[in-house]
Protein backbone atom coordinates (compact mmCIF):
# COMPACT_ATOMS: atom_id res chain seq x y z
CA UNK A 1 0.00 0.00 0.00
CA UNK A 2 1.24 3.51 -0.79
CA UNK A 3 2.75 5.19 2.03
CA UNK A 4 2.34 9.30 1.93
CA UNK A 5 4.95 11.43 3.77
CA UNK A 6 5.19 14.79 4.29
CA UNK A 7 8.09 17.18 3.57
CA UNK A 8 8.98 19.83 5.74
CA UNK A 9 9.46 22.20 2.60
CA UNK A 10 5.94 21.96 1.95
CA UNK A 11 5.03 24.19 5.04
CA UNK A 12 8.45 25.68 5.98
CA UNK A 13 7.55 28.59 7.75
CA UNK A 14 6.03 27.75 10.75
CA UNK A 15 8.00 25.67 13.95
CA UNK A 16 9.06 22.22 13.51
CA UNK A 17 6.52 20.95 16.03
CA UNK A 18 3.84 22.70 13.95
CA UNK A 19 4.83 20.85 11.02
CA UNK A 20 4.19 17.97 13.01
CA UNK A 21 0.67 18.26 14.20
CA UNK A 22 0.31 19.44 10.79
CA UNK A 23 1.35 16.35 9.02
CA UNK A 24 -0.50 14.48 11.39
CA UNK A 25 -3.87 15.93 11.83
CA UNK A 26 -4.01 15.65 7.58
CA UNK A 27 -3.61 12.24 7.24
CA UNK A 28 0.24 11.33 6.44
CA UNK A 29 1.94 8.27 8.58
CA UNK A 30 5.53 10.69 7.37
CA UNK A 31 7.77 13.56 7.54
CA UNK A 32 10.64 14.20 6.02
CA UNK A 33 12.84 17.06 8.50
CA UNK A 34 14.62 19.62 7.27
CA UNK A 35 17.70 20.00 9.46
CA UNK A 36 17.99 23.42 9.29
CA UNK A 37 14.83 23.83 10.87
CA UNK A 38 16.61 23.10 14.18
CA UNK A 39 20.13 23.58 13.50
CA UNK A 40 20.13 26.77 14.89
CA UNK A 41 18.65 25.07 18.56
CA UNK A 42 20.43 24.12 21.29
CA UNK A 43 21.40 20.72 22.38
CA UNK A 44 18.63 20.61 24.50
CA UNK A 45 15.76 21.94 22.72
CA UNK A 46 16.58 19.29 19.56
CA UNK A 47 16.08 16.68 21.91
CA UNK A 48 12.91 18.03 22.98
CA UNK A 49 12.29 18.30 19.44
CA UNK A 50 13.85 14.62 18.48
CA UNK A 51 10.56 13.03 21.16
CA UNK A 52 8.12 14.86 19.98
CA UNK A 53 8.57 13.20 16.50
CA UNK A 54 9.40 10.06 18.10
CA UNK A 55 6.04 10.34 20.46
CA UNK A 56 4.00 11.64 17.01
CA UNK A 57 3.90 8.31 15.68
CA UNK A 58 5.12 9.51 12.39
CA UNK A 59 7.65 7.86 10.39
CA UNK A 60 10.81 10.32 9.80
CA UNK A 61 11.74 9.23 6.39
CA UNK A 62 14.36 11.62 5.73
CA UNK A 63 16.78 14.28 6.96
CA UNK A 64 17.89 17.11 4.36
CA UNK A 65 20.50 17.86 3.39
CA UNK A 66 23.43 17.74 2.71
CA UNK A 67 25.04 20.72 -0.20
CA UNK A 68 28.16 21.66 -0.94
CA UNK A 69 29.94 18.49 -1.03
CA UNK A 70 30.26 17.21 -4.68
CA UNK A 71 33.50 19.27 -5.52
CA UNK A 72 35.72 19.90 -2.23
CA UNK A 73 39.18 18.98 -1.77
CA UNK A 74 41.03 17.04 1.04
CA UNK A 75 41.20 20.25 3.03
CA UNK A 76 37.70 19.92 3.00
CA UNK A 77 37.08 16.53 4.13
CA UNK A 78 36.95 16.64 7.80
CA UNK A 79 34.61 19.21 7.66
CA UNK A 80 32.31 17.02 5.22
CA UNK A 81 33.03 14.16 7.42
CA UNK A 82 31.64 16.42 10.02
CA UNK A 83 28.57 17.60 8.43
CA UNK A 84 27.39 13.83 7.91
CA UNK A 85 27.64 12.80 11.14
CA UNK A 86 25.43 15.51 12.36
CA UNK A 87 22.73 14.62 9.85
CA UNK A 88 23.38 10.76 10.39
CA UNK A 89 23.05 11.54 14.81
CA UNK A 90 20.12 13.29 13.99
CA UNK A 91 18.70 10.98 11.76
CA UNK A 92 19.60 7.94 14.47
CA UNK A 93 17.82 10.07 17.19
CA UNK A 94 14.62 10.08 15.67
CA UNK A 95 15.16 6.36 14.37
CA UNK A 96 15.30 7.52 10.43
CA UNK A 97 17.68 5.80 8.64
CA UNK A 98 18.01 8.69 5.40
CA UNK A 99 19.79 11.38 4.82
CA UNK A 100 20.18 12.99 1.92
CA UNK A 101 22.89 14.82 0.12
CA UNK A 102 21.74 17.10 -3.20
CA UNK A 103 23.66 17.84 -5.93
CA UNK A 104 22.94 21.96 -6.49
CA UNK A 105 25.30 23.39 -8.65
CA UNK A 106 28.60 22.97 -8.04
CA UNK A 107 31.25 22.67 -10.39
CA UNK A 108 32.80 19.16 -9.87
CA UNK A 109 34.41 16.44 -11.84
CA UNK A 110 32.86 12.53 -11.69
CA UNK A 111 35.80 11.53 -10.00
CA UNK A 112 35.67 14.37 -7.37
CA UNK A 113 31.74 13.52 -7.20
CA UNK A 114 31.86 9.72 -6.54
CA UNK A 115 35.37 10.36 -4.09
CA UNK A 116 32.76 12.46 -1.83
CA UNK A 117 29.78 10.91 -1.73
CA UNK A 118 31.70 7.27 -1.28
CA UNK A 119 32.85 9.23 1.97
CA UNK A 120 29.86 10.54 2.54
CA UNK A 121 28.44 7.09 2.32
CA UNK A 122 31.14 5.16 4.37
CA UNK A 123 30.46 8.01 7.43
CA UNK A 124 26.69 7.19 7.31
CA UNK A 125 27.10 3.43 7.29
CA UNK A 126 28.58 3.86 10.71
CA UNK A 127 25.42 5.09 11.98
CA UNK A 128 23.63 2.22 9.96
CA UNK A 129 22.05 5.34 7.77
CA UNK A 130 21.76 5.30 4.12
CA UNK A 131 22.23 8.10 1.73
CA UNK A 132 20.45 9.53 -0.75
CA UNK A 133 21.49 10.89 -4.08
CA UNK A 134 19.32 13.61 -5.05
CA UNK A 135 20.34 14.50 -8.81
CA UNK A 136 19.23 18.21 -9.79
CA UNK A 137 18.50 19.65 -13.58
CA UNK A 138 20.93 22.48 -13.42
CA UNK A 139 23.76 20.70 -11.42
CA UNK A 140 26.41 18.92 -12.82
CA UNK A 141 24.35 15.61 -12.06
CA UNK A 142 21.05 16.55 -13.63
CA UNK A 143 19.47 13.31 -14.61
CA UNK A 144 18.25 9.88 -13.32
CA UNK A 145 20.82 8.38 -15.65
CA UNK A 146 23.30 10.26 -14.26
CA UNK A 147 22.52 9.65 -10.71
CA UNK A 148 22.96 6.01 -11.77
CA UNK A 149 26.49 6.49 -12.63
CA UNK A 150 27.49 8.01 -9.53
CA UNK A 151 26.06 5.24 -7.71
CA UNK A 152 27.18 2.88 -9.56
CA UNK A 153 30.72 4.19 -9.39
CA UNK A 154 30.33 5.10 -5.89
CA UNK A 155 29.52 0.83 -5.07
CA UNK A 156 28.66 1.59 -1.54
CA UNK A 157 26.14 -0.44 -0.22
CA UNK A 158 23.95 2.28 1.91
CA UNK A 159 23.90 4.19 -1.74
CA UNK A 160 20.89 5.07 -3.08
CA UNK A 161 18.71 7.51 -5.33
CA UNK A 162 16.20 10.22 -3.92
CA UNK A 163 13.69 11.15 -6.99
CA UNK A 164 12.07 14.33 -7.21
CA UNK A 165 9.35 14.87 -9.91
CA UNK A 166 10.16 18.63 -10.01
CA UNK A 167 13.77 17.38 -10.90
CA UNK A 168 13.09 13.97 -12.75
CA UNK A 169 10.92 15.89 -15.71
CA UNK A 170 12.54 19.27 -15.67
CA UNK A 171 16.01 17.32 -15.99
CA UNK A 172 14.60 14.98 -18.75
CA UNK A 173 15.14 11.57 -16.80
CA UNK A 174 13.46 8.66 -18.97
CA UNK A 175 10.69 6.66 -17.75
CA UNK A 176 12.50 3.78 -19.87
CA UNK A 177 15.48 4.27 -17.60
CA UNK A 178 13.41 3.86 -14.48
CA UNK A 179 11.13 1.01 -15.85
CA UNK A 180 14.54 -1.06 -16.00
CA UNK A 181 15.90 -0.07 -12.24
CA UNK A 182 15.51 -2.07 -9.37
CA UNK A 183 13.21 -0.84 -6.58
CA UNK A 184 16.10 -1.66 -3.93
CA UNK A 185 18.41 1.24 -6.13
CA UNK A 186 15.31 3.94 -4.92
CA UNK A 187 15.03 5.59 -1.19
CA UNK A 188 12.59 7.93 -1.37
CA UNK A 189 10.42 9.70 -3.96
CA UNK A 190 9.31 13.79 -3.42
CA UNK A 191 6.19 14.21 -5.48
CA UNK A 192 5.15 17.88 -6.31
CA UNK A 193 3.50 19.25 -9.73
CA UNK A 194 4.54 22.45 -11.89
CA UNK A 195 2.07 24.66 -13.47
CA UNK A 196 4.88 26.13 -16.24
CA UNK A 197 6.74 24.28 -18.28
CA UNK A 198 10.75 24.32 -18.99
CA UNK A 199 11.80 26.29 -21.95
CA UNK A 200 15.14 25.71 -23.77
CA UNK A 201 16.01 29.16 -23.34
CA UNK A 202 15.19 29.12 -19.23
CA UNK A 203 18.86 29.73 -16.82
CA UNK A 204 20.13 27.57 -14.19
CA UNK A 205 19.04 30.27 -11.73
CA UNK A 206 15.22 30.70 -13.11
CA UNK A 207 14.78 27.42 -12.58
CA UNK A 208 16.81 27.27 -9.01
CA UNK A 209 13.91 29.62 -8.66
CA UNK A 210 10.78 27.94 -9.98
CA UNK A 211 11.80 24.83 -7.95
CA UNK A 212 11.82 26.61 -4.56
CA UNK A 213 8.67 29.29 -4.93
CA UNK A 214 6.42 27.38 -7.98
CA UNK A 215 5.72 24.18 -7.21
CA UNK A 216 2.03 23.07 -6.38
CA UNK A 217 0.15 20.01 -5.32
CA UNK A 218 0.08 16.71 -7.71
CA UNK A 219 -2.94 17.23 -10.53
CA UNK A 220 -2.87 20.97 -10.41
CA UNK A 221 0.46 20.94 -13.22
CA UNK A 222 1.11 19.45 -16.57
CA UNK A 223 3.89 16.52 -14.67
CA UNK A 224 2.61 13.39 -16.00
CA UNK A 225 2.79 12.05 -12.32
CA UNK A 226 0.40 9.05 -13.13
CA UNK A 227 2.95 7.50 -15.14
CA UNK A 228 5.76 7.74 -12.64
CA UNK A 229 3.74 6.43 -9.93
CA UNK A 230 2.42 3.31 -12.26
CA UNK A 231 6.43 2.78 -13.64
CA UNK A 232 7.42 3.09 -10.01
CA UNK A 233 4.65 0.30 -9.01
CA UNK A 234 5.49 -1.78 -11.38
CA UNK A 235 8.91 -2.67 -10.75
CA UNK A 236 7.54 -3.00 -7.04
CA UNK A 237 9.00 0.12 -5.21
CA UNK A 238 7.45 -0.32 -1.68
CA UNK A 239 9.41 3.24 -0.06
CA UNK A 240 7.22 6.42 0.69
CA UNK A 241 6.06 8.90 -1.50
CA UNK A 242 6.83 12.19 -0.05
CA UNK A 243 5.45 15.30 -0.93
CA UNK A 244 7.66 18.29 -1.29
CA UNK A 245 5.41 21.78 -2.68
CA UNK A 246 8.01 24.69 -2.31
CA UNK A 247 6.01 27.48 -2.71
CA UNK A 248 6.33 31.62 -1.60
CA UNK A 249 2.82 31.77 -1.47
CA UNK A 250 2.65 28.75 1.54
CA UNK A 251 4.25 31.32 4.31
CA UNK A 252 0.78 33.22 4.10
CA UNK A 253 -1.12 29.81 4.25
CA UNK A 254 -2.44 28.03 7.33
CA UNK A 255 0.11 25.24 7.80
CA UNK A 256 -3.23 22.63 8.84
CA UNK A 257 -4.89 23.35 5.97
CA UNK A 258 -1.97 23.07 3.31
CA UNK A 259 -1.47 19.93 4.83
CA UNK A 260 -4.59 18.81 4.11
CA UNK A 261 -5.07 19.83 0.72
CA UNK A 262 -1.50 17.90 -0.17
CA UNK A 263 -3.11 15.13 1.87
CA UNK A 264 -6.24 15.30 -0.45
CA UNK A 265 -4.32 15.84 -3.45
CA UNK A 266 -2.13 12.52 -3.01
CA UNK A 267 -5.19 10.54 -2.48
CA UNK A 268 -6.46 11.36 -5.75
CA UNK A 269 -3.62 10.95 -7.63
CA UNK A 270 -2.89 7.66 -6.40
CA UNK A 271 -6.54 6.61 -6.77
CA UNK A 272 -6.37 7.22 -10.22
CA UNK A 273 -3.43 5.53 -10.76
CA UNK A 274 -4.78 2.34 -8.99
CA UNK A 275 -7.85 2.80 -11.47
CA UNK A 276 -5.53 2.50 -14.43
CA UNK A 277 -3.35 -0.52 -12.69
CA UNK A 278 -6.23 -2.46 -12.13
CA UNK A 279 -4.86 -5.60 -11.05
CA UNK A 280 -1.43 -5.20 -12.80
CA UNK A 281 0.51 -3.18 -10.22
CA UNK A 282 0.92 -3.24 -6.51
CA UNK A 283 -1.30 -0.21 -4.70
CA UNK A 284 -3.75 -1.63 -2.75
Amino acid sequence: MARFALNAGTIQTVDVETQLEATKAAGFSGFGLWYNHIANESGEVRKAIYKKMLRSGLVVVEVDFLRDWASINSAGKADLVSRTRTLAEAARSVDSDLICAATLGEAASVKSTVNNFSLICRTAAEYNVRVGLEFLPWSHVPTLESAQEIIQLTAEKNAGIIIDTFHFFFGGSKLSTLSKMSPSEIFLVHISDMIKRPLPELQSNEIIALTRTSRVFPGDGWFPLGDLIETLEKIGYEGFYSLEVLNSSHALADPFSLAKQGFSAMERLFMAVKANLGSGGQIV
